[in-house]
């Protein structure tokens, strides 16, 4: 059976379909130089592009999106690259697309990739009304069963942090720092950190000491722009006395030992929190498979990066309901009533506060099963 132009349809007798996003720099010159002005902001004689106002993180995932969608027209011969965005989208088209990707990904991720067509068109084609495919994006959502069942991977933030803390505990209790030893560290360090601030993958990434981690007097404290989070709120915490003095521990011996990969060349010139073991800034995807391995391999399921958020969110509406409200501010999900800094910081310290005594509680329970001796008996 053959397509519009005569090539074998989607889906049927076709070659393997290349995962890849093409990047926005290989797209059709009518299409990137519609983006790049879809991104601009406004001047004097100007308005604003559709997507200027968009975070950035919003910018790349629909650029990504929507390099996914002209690869998809690559490999099947529809991209004409002399057609405008709006002309290579047709129903047809789009249906194909989407069985194509229910072959490969989850189905949350089918809704995804369409959501993500659907905004780059309002940028590349404001004019045309694509609203049909968020319509479909939406009654998918709706019907989409999760590939994974996420109820099942959620762990309590005490459980992580324990884990965490694990594999930080041969250096604490004075032990060498070997390779392997710092690398354990390092990764104890990312999964005890992402218990207590659950913050979105792109923010842990970014992590560098002096811009976002930093100490005033004897605390640390975390702290992100309003530009530099996914929905333009700024994020500025304390974190827990807990993790300070294995924070301390990375940073004192362990970050230098990795920046010097080992010993083996001198140390390198970056001011990234976690250290790679080619002394570079950890990579988002080297973060979230050492994340995802070692979180299945002390629970029987990974916990991924954006999970961290719903453990703690669980946590908080089953241990702690009547601070349920808390949530917004730990997650970064509330719109703050008013633009003061010292507002948001207030909001923020006090969010920190209840989270840490809703974890702690937790925790000395958990203490308590793993050496009944603490408590004077068995419980």
């Amino acid at each position: 059976m053959t397509s519009e132009i005569g090539i074998e349809k989607p889906g049927v007798f076709s070659p393997p379909l290349s995962r890849r996003c093409m990047p926005v720099k290989e797209w059709p010159e009518l299409d990137r130089a519609r983006w790049i002005a879809a991104l601009q902001p406004s001047d004097p004689f100007t308005a604003a592009g559709v997507a200027a106002d968009w975070a950035p993180t919003s910018k790349r995932e629909i650029a990504n999106g929507y390099g996914r969608w002209l690869t998809w027209l690559e490999h099947y011969g529809y991209l004409d690259r002399l057609r405008s965005p709006a002309s290579r989208v047709t129903e047809e088209r789009v249906r194909a697309y989407m069985a194509d990707l229910e072959r490969m990904v989850a189905p949350h991720t089918v809704v995804t990739r369409l959501l993500q067509l659907q905004q780059a068109l309002r940028a590349l084609e404001p004019n045309i009304d694509s609203r049909w495919i968020m319509h479909a994006a939406c009654r998918l959502r709706g019907t989409a069963k999760s590939a994974r069942n996420k109820r099942a991977r959620i762990q309590t933030p005490d459980r992580i942090a324990a884990l965490g803390e694990a594999f930080m505990a041969e250096i604490m209790n004075g032990g060498a720092v070997t390779r392997q030893s710092a690398r354990n560290f390092r990764n104890g360090l990312i999964i005890a950190f992402l218990a207590y601030r659950p913050i979105r993958a792109a923010n842990l990434t970014a992590i560098t000491l002096g811009q976002h981690l930093a100490k005033r007097g004897d605390a640390w404290w975390l702290s992100f722009a309003a530009g530099e989070t996914k929905n333009r709120r700024p994020l500025n915490m304390p974190l827990p006395t807990r993790i300070i003095p294995y924070l301390e521990m990375y940073l004192e011996r362990v970050r230098p030992f990795l920046l010097t990969r080992g010993g083996r060349s001198r140390p390198a010139r970056t001011g990234a929190m976690w250290i790679s073991r080619n002394a570079t800034q950890m990579a988002f995807t080297t973060i979230s498979y050492w994340v995802k391995r070692l979180t299945a391999e002390a629970f029987g399921a990974p916990i991924n990066l954006h999970l961290f958020r719903d453990c703690a969110a669980t946590t908080i509406a089953i241990a702690n309901p009547e601070n349920v409200r808390i949530i917004t501010d730990i997650l970064g999900h509330a719109t703050p009533t008013t633009g003061e800094k010292f507002y948001n910081q207030a909001q923020g310290i006090e969010a920190g506060r209840r989270y840490h005594e809703a974890l702690a509680g937790l925790r000395a329970r958990w203490d308590a099963r793993q050496d009944p001796d603490r408590t004077g008996g068995d419980d």
